[in-house]
């Protein structure tokens, strides 16, 4: 791991500080609930992103981030993807050939935790080693249950499109399509995938369409 992608974690936030940090990102902070807010519009994200220990990270409907090469956004909160049909969140890179390292969310265990993700739309990631962890996917969660829905992942240069370990999870409605290795890995994960469609990358070095490695999931009304 590279010591250069290290990030000091504090227990307190200090919203304004944060502000400054990504000053050209619509924040909304709400301390009496500890939700951080990602307001609708278009962004470019130049450098990583760490977000602290609160109750919640939240992406608006319509949210477009764009992030630049090898950059990454990790969550230590859990997130809640908030799109819809009409406004779904999108995260992408800044160019074919020039992929974001990872979105991840990394959790605790914490009884009560959920990420939420409704009518989101990522590509063009990468994997990485931030904060002394490795993230296999261009959309990662770790030790923190899941609800998906309505997503589409693909365009990945990793060895996952979505890479989840550790969790209760569901995953139904959605497309995993054109990552270069596996589509989805399932890692000690106890839950549902259903309604949902795998398809490989044509230059793709032969990865799975769903990996349940260690798992116990029902596997329902899929197409691969």
């Amino acid at each position: 791991a590279d010591g250069n992608d290290y990030y000091d974690i504090t227990s307190s936030f200090e919203f304004d500080t944060f502000k400054e940090q990504y000053p050209k990102l619509n924040w909304a902070y709400d301390d009496a609930t500890k939700q951080l807010t990602l307001l609708e519009g278009k962004y470019n994200l130049d450098k990583d992103m760490v977000i602290p220990r609160l109750k919640g990270l939240n992406f608006d409907a319509g949210v477009t981030l764009v992030i630049s090469e090898n950059k990454s956004l990790l969550s230590y909160s859990p997130v809640n993807i908030r799109g819809t049909k009409e406004k779904p969140v999108i995260i992408t890179s800044s160019g074919t050939n020039m992929p974001f390292s990872t979105f991840a969310i990394l959790g605790e265990d914490n009884p009560g935790e959920k990420t939420t993700i409704n009518w989101l739309d990522i590509s063009g990631g990468n994997e990485k080693w931030i904060n002394g962890m490795y993230f296999s996917g261009q959309f990662s969660i770790h030790h923190m249950d899941t609800i998906i829905n309505n997503t589409l992942v693909h365009g990945s240069k990793s060895d996952d499109g979505m890479n989840i370990k550790y969790s209760n999870t569901i995953i139904e409605n959605s497309r995993f399509f054109d990552n270069i290795a596996d589509q989805v890995d399932l890692d000690f994960v106890k839950g549902i995938v259903k309604n949902s469609e795998f398809v490989g990358h044509s230059k793709g070095i032969g990865g799975d369409g769903l990996d349940t490695s260690g798992s116990r999931v029902l596997v329902k009304n899929n197409e691969f």
